[in-house]
């Protein structure tokens, strides 16, 4: 969105509760719709990254990436799952799985299904999350090496 004031083009900052964020999954694009995280909630999914461990810190980055986007996440487009019955299904935040559906993705994908947020890829959550990372610094880096 464009305004012109005093003859100069700036875009005007559009102000929502949701945010899209594109996921590059082969030729296809997935997009994972979360709503805006509190300044806290970042916080806290930064600082939960590492765990200290007595004289060692410990990386814990796909456990809380995957919490994280689990809490935020309020929708999914272009994005499917296959039932117990073998169908291709259209997954979505009202998709709801049967016990048979649950028990199978269950049996599939070696941990338990219980929402529609389950059958979303752990890749996909990863990658979204990283969005919300701030870039490594030298030390940090050096921290996680050792």
């Amino acid at each position: 969105m464009y305004c012109n004031s005093d003859k100069r083009r700036f875009i005007i900052a559009t102000f929502t509760k949701q945010i899209r964020i594109p996921i590059e999954v082969g030729e296809e694009q997935v997009i994972l719709i979360c709503r805006k995280p509190t300044a806290d909630e970042v916080n806290q999914f930064l600082s939960a990254r590492f765990v200290a461990k007595g004289r060692k810190v410990e990386q814990h980055f796909v456990q809380e990436r995957v919490k994280f986007i689990d809490k935020i996440l309020i929708g999914v487009e272009n994005a499917g799952y296959e039932n117990a019955q073998g169908e291709l299904v259209v997954l979505a935040a009202e998709a709801v799985l049967s016990d048979a559906d649950k028990a199978y993705a269950s049996e599939s994908l070696g941990f338990p299904v219980t929402s529609w947020k389950d059958l979303i890829n752990v890749n996909w959550k990863c990658a979204a999350a990283i969005r919300f990372e701030e870039p490594p610094t030298d030390e940090a880096e050096k921290s996680a090496k050792n």
